[in-house]
């Protein structure tokens, strides 16, 4: 009876954490459920809006059909771009006037195709492309991601689509998702030891390059050239493809036009307090206290600040948790140091969520409160209702710079104690 007492005892213990277990993977089905089903609601409340054209998908199918008709030299053209869109989009309610095309000229190519369908239909081609670039994401991952080897590609899509910016990117038609993607293959590359073709990976992510270079700046700090050598050669690539569009004239205007925009249109209607950003954040904070060279200074300062953090965080020679957490803060970086980005640029997020995700299950927190610091600001940035009122009932989503800000402390904080801790406790 003495001996068979322990091996009672194992078994209840064994039991007792398989209904915890269970319990836990009911609550996070029910929660990523609601999400799903509220984003949902959210969709079908704008479905209207998306078939009259006011979707960021607008000027994507506007560009593409620019270039399909011969016309990239007017590419940056406002008056050409508005009597193309007027050619498949009635002027609206809402929106005004023209929804200008920002991107670099080489992304019209991906869209030129498109423009052979009508709008609705490649509106409809462009979300199903990113939700199976949603589906592929874990098994692209997988072999390099633990967690993701033991849990359900269905879990992972609803995972995704309870995440609310990837809503706002799918309801607008947006090309995060894409460049999702290409950050997910640029982290496969580097955990293959492949830094020239992780560098093209996100050489091909230039049609965003304010949330590219960032990551950039810190590969030169770090001096991982070889990475930055692919993200030239790709770039310059890009740039010459831009310049035989729309010629020298118009590549060089393209700064000023980028500016004209941003100062004129978004300068007034999008507020920096719509962006989950440093520079969002600042200026929800202070721009009632301190004229704009303060509240800029201040965003240059902490931005160069976070810059240096990532680059200084770990060593060369640091193990895979560390080049998990490492890319992490990449993504993390470039949300936060961007100077013009929304809520449908934070499906980029959801890597360092897995990622982050990842790690807490191979190194497991020590202590109640250990756990709740690390997965609190990853909670909350799914908690789809307090982003919806920050986003259309306040207009204050640079708040949730603050949780990034926390999530960023945490990463660098883990990195910080991987690096410090004797070899022996490191995994491998």
């Amino acid at each position: 009876m003495a001996k068979s007492l322990p091996t009672t005892m194992g078994h209840a213990e064994v039991a007792t954490t398989s209904q915890r277990w269970d319990k836990r993977r009911a609550f996070l089905l029910i929660f990523l459920a609601a999400m799903v089903g509220l984003n949902g609601f959210f969709a079908w409340r704008v479905k209207d809006l998306m078939r009259q054209g006011y979707p960021d998908f607008t000027s994507l199918y506007c560009a593409g059909k620019t270039v399909r008709l011969g016309l990239a030299d007017h590419l940056y053209d406002d008056r050409a771009q508005a009597e193309v869109q007027q050619t498949f989009v009635a002027e609206g309610r809402i929106r005004t006037g023209l929804l200008p095309y920002m991107r670099p000229p080489f992304e019209a190519l991906l869209f030129a195709p498109m423009t052979k369908l009508s709008y609705s239909t490649a509106f409809l081609l462009w979300d199903a492309l990113n939700l199976l670039v949603l589906i592929g994401l874990p098994f692209l991952l997988r072999p390099y991601v633990e967690l993701l080897q033991r849990t359900s590609p269905l879990w992972c899509l609803l995972g995704s689509l309870a995440f609310f910016p990837v809503a706002v990117a799918l309801v607008e038609g947006q090309d995060t998702i894409l460049l999702l993607l290409l950050f997910a293959c640029a982290y496969v590359a580097m955990k293959r030891k492949e830094d020239l073709i992780a560098g093209c990976w996100l050489g091909l992510g230039m049609f965003r390059f304010h949330l590219i270079l960032p990551v950039v700046l810190v590969l030169v700090l770090r001096k991982q050239y070889r990475a930055v050598y692919g993200w030239i050669l790709v770039t310059v690539a890009l740039v010459l493809t831009s310049i035989g569009m729309v010629g020298w004239h118009g590549a060089l205007g393209y700064p000023e036009y980028l500016w004209r925009v941003e100062t004129a249109l978004y300068g007034k209607t999008l507020l920096p307090g719509a962006m989950p950003t440093l520079r969002g954040l600042i200026d929800t904070l202070l721009s009632a206290h301190f004229p704009k060279t303060i509240t800029h200074g201040l965003t240059a300062v902490l931005s160069a600040v976070l810059v240096y953090s990532v680059a200084t965080a770990g060593k060369a020679e640091d193990g895979e948790a560390s080049t998990d957490l490492r890319f992490s803060l990449y993504v993390l970086l470039a949300i936060l140091v961007s100077y013009h980005s929304f809520v449908y640029d934070m499906p980029l997020l959801l890597l360092a969520v897995v990622l982050s995700v990842n790690h807490a299950a191979q190194s497991p927190m020590n202590g109640k409160w250990s756990r709740i610091l690390w997965y609190g600001p990853i909670l909350l940035m799914f908690l789809g209702p307090l982003q919806m009122l920050l986003a259309l009932q306040y207009k204050r989503v640079s708040l949730l710079a603050v949780v990034l800000l926390f999530w960023f402390w945490n990463v660098r904080r883990e990195m910080r104690r991987l690096s410090s801790a004797p070899a022996r406790q490191l995994r491998p």
